[in-house]
């Protein structure tokens, strides 16, 4: 019914299409072995009694990765090693498979927080975790009620063992028995905030007008002592603000800028600044020194700028001396801007008035 090339036709299609079929089961299967079924085949390296970290690394030369670590408590090993491992060791697997190890935690607890509550009610639930509470304990003043915990080390949630001591730092209030206490964060504040921050604490308390434009206005820029220092009733604290508004009692930093001649014909000349406050007192705010070399003090060549920040209260003169001759005056008051007031230099004197 059907001719010899016919049957010949279906024979050699049909062996085509196996051909092309095995090719494509041994294609899969080898994309299934070599690819999803991860490749080389590596033994399991021995973990347990090996510190977590180096297990970790012992794993990775090995091309094997490590999995989820599950933390058992046991008093058997020290913190942190590996007590258990799956799959074990000596076993085949395939490269980029995870080994699961169980890490050991010694018998332990988590410090509860008890900043803000009594001291007596601190210590006991210290001792009720099996937590010790400090032989001596720190005090300083504080807004604080008196004998409420006001820090903790550890903090609050660590891990520590059993036994550990917990350090607390407890308010000794703002009373008459308060001998120390700590200097607030004063940046970023108002001055009324400022003043009401240091109002309760026994300082004594300055605030600086500062000119310039750089800083923010109305906000406090700098302070004195730091945040944190540990200070005693009675203690001098000053803080900055550049403010437009008038604050009376209010100190203002100043910064005095002198320029040398440019014209002197002597290489180098000394600069001194005086400063004379209102109730005459003189100081000589630059050079400071620490800028002395062998108790000599320093020298400028023309056209260097000389800059002194001064804080003064009410109205402040400074006078620049060149080689200890006076060449120039500054007069402030209050927040006006200076009269400035340049000296003739007598003949036989080296120095003139700068710029």
């Amino acid at each position: 019914m059907f001719g010899f090339g016919f049957v010949w036709w279906i024979l050699r299609w049909s062996f085509a299409t196996l051909f092309f079929i095995g090719v494509m089961a041994l294609a899969s299967f080898y994309v299934f072995n070599e690819v999803l079924a991860g490749g080389e085949y590596v033994t399991v390296p021995d973990l347990v009694g090996k510190p977590y970290l180096d297990a970790r690394d012992i794993l990775a030369r090995s091309n094997l990765d490590m999995g989820s670590r599950e933390d058992v408590l046991t008093d058997k090993y020290p913190e942190n090693y590996v007590i258990h491992q799956r799959p074990a060791a000596g076993k085949v697997v395939r490269a980029g498979r995870k080994v699961y190890p169980s890490v050991s935690l010694m018998d332990s607890e988590t410090t509860p927080n008890v900043v803000g509550k009594p001291l007596v009610e601190a210590m006991s639930i210290l001792e009720g975790l099996q937590l010790r509470a400090p032989l001596s304990i720190s005090r300083v003043a504080n807004r604080a009620k008196k004998d409420t915990v006001i820090g903790q080390d550890p903090e609050a949630g660590t891990k520590v063992s059993r036994g550990t001591e917990v350090q607390l730092l407890v308010s000794e209030g703002l009373g008459t028995t308060a001998v120390t206490f700590y200097m607030p964060d004063l940046m970023g504040m108002t001055p009324e905030q400022a003043a009401h921050e240091l109002a309760s604490l026994n300082v004594q308390v300055t605030m600086v007008k500062v000119d310039g434009t750089e800083p923010p206005l109305d906000v406090v820029i700098a302070q004195r002592p730091e945040a944190g220092t540990l200070l005693s009733p009675g203690s001098a604290v000053s803080y900055d603000v550049r403010t437009n508004a008038p604050v009376p009692g209010a100190w203002r930093k100043v910064t005095v800028v002198y320029e040398v001649p440019r014209y002197l014909t002597e290489p180098e000349v000394e600069v001194r600044m005086d400063a004379i406050f209102k109730d005459g007192t003189r100081k000589t705010p630059f050079p400071p020194l620490e800028y002395y070399v062998d108790g000599l003090p320093p020298k400028y060549q023309p056209g260097t700028k000389i800059r002194q920040s001064i804080p003064f209260q009410d109205n402040l003169t400074v006078e620049v001396f060149l080689d200890g001759v006076r060449v120039r005056s500054y007069y402030y008051e209050g927040d006006a801007e200076p009269v400035i007031r340049d000296f003739e230099v007598k003949q036989g004197e080296k120095s003139s008035a700068g710029a």
